[in-house]
């Protein structure tokens, strides 16, 4: 275990990553980002101990612990194995709350586990595609057994609370994903731009690649970087799909992409970088990318598919349909015009209401209602 918290007094409150994920920088996804920066500026962060697969370098500055499976535990499948070797660990002394990030299976499972311990769980897909939350039903069997349920956009709200009674609906809550914001505004960006994401159809990679590759040799100053695997940690064979979007990017030599990158170096790129696209071709939950391309000045290109809405109409360019036409054009307008480009970029700086601060204090005061009941 890393940190401190054998040694703990007060509440103990438990964060169960998904075993897809890893809590390293070298590993994580979304879900793994939120935890750490949220955990790091929580009035609960003595409280909190992260659980998940074994790592070499866990993220610092927050109490982490392997789960670590068996041939028992793995007989049950990754998931449940997962959940399986957790309650062997804390059986004897539980926590007071537990935290399940994307996964209602595990929740569901471990509240008829530990009765007397609450549990949450925090839905970051369209549930309509989790499974555990795909049916009405199955949604009214998740209230029925825990606390509450978080979610990471109204969007993901609307679609979970389908078929719920009033009284559930009021126990599924939303808490967007945030990032720091602080410092002024980065008046000098360089004419860059970039994609940050996972390299698979829904995303819309493919059709943005092939609108940089159109709209680039017109502005010789400008170059893109696309940044992103089929999956965290990337893998040395790519897919065909990662195939098909590197033989785009080929036609332009000022399309560079460059794999999956740690989200420290991520945040370098979108530092400098003057314009960010999220192009999601699918019910996208809220992607992290887009507060993050925010949060950095970029001026964004986005698709208003799923949770992406939530964005804001002034803070970005969006765009009507997942195309490399509409895309190009979208490009064409923030590329070829610096005012209306600069004028984005400000109006979401000013005006940014996904702030790390204010969505640790959300999740912490329904914390503290949870610990309050106990």
């Amino acid at each position: 275990m890393t940190g401190a918290a054998g040694m703990r007094s007060g509440p103990r409150i438990h964060c169960l990553l998904h075993p897809k994920e890893r809590f390293s920088a070298s590993g994580a996804g979304a879900f793994a980002l939120n935890i750490v920066q949220t955990v790091r500026v929580s009035r609960y962060r003595e409280a909190i101990t992260v659980f998940g697969i074994p790592t070499d370098k866990p993220f610092e500055g927050v109490a982490f612990q392997p789960v670590r499976m068996n041939r028992w535990h793995r007989l049950f499948g990754r998931n449940m194995g997962f959940a399986r070797a957790y309650l062997d660990a804390v059986r004897k002394a539980p926590p007071d709350m537990i935290e399940v990030f994307n996964r209602p299976l595990i929740a569901l499972w471990l509240a008829r586990k530990l009765r007397q311990v609450p549990v949450t769980v925090y839905i970051g897909n369209d549930p309509f595609t989790v499974k555990g939350a795909r049916e009405a039903g199955e949604r009214r069997r998740l209230m029925a057994s825990l606390n509450r349920v978080y979610c990471v956009s109204e969007f993901v709200r609307g679609r979970f609370i389908e078929g719920l009674d009033a009284a559930d609906a009021a126990r599924v809550f939303v808490i967007h994903s945030g990032m720091p914001h602080e410092g002024d505004f980065p008046a000098k960006k360089a004419k860059e731009v970039v994609f940050v994401g996972r390299v698979v159809p829904e995303k819309g990679v493919l059709e943005f690649t092939e609108a940089l590759a159109e709209v680039l040799p017109r502005h010789p100053d400008w170059s893109a970087t696309l940044i992103g695997a089929s999956w965290f940690e990337g893998t040395s064979e790519l897919s065909d799909f990662e195939k098909a979007v590197a033989k785009a990017a080929s036609s332009c030599d000022r399309i560079h992409a460059i794999g999956f990158r740690p989200n420290e170096e991520v945040m370098q790129h979108l530092a400098r970088a003057a314009i960010s696209a999220v192009p999601s071709n699918c019910e996208d939950a809220f992607p992290r990318t887009a507060v993050e391309a925010l949060s950095a000045g970029c001026a964004l290109i986005a698709s208003r598919r799923g949770g992406l809405a939530e964005i804001g109409e002034h803070r970005a360019r969006f765009v009507d349909a997942v195309t490399k036409d509409d895309l190009a054009a979208a490009l064409e307008d923030l590329i070829g015009d610096d005012e209306k480009r600069e004028a984005l970029r400000r109006r979401a700086w000013n005006d940014f209401p996904f702030t790390l601060e204010a969505v640790t204090k959300t999740w912490d005061d329904l914390r503290a209602d949870i610990l309050r009941a106990r």
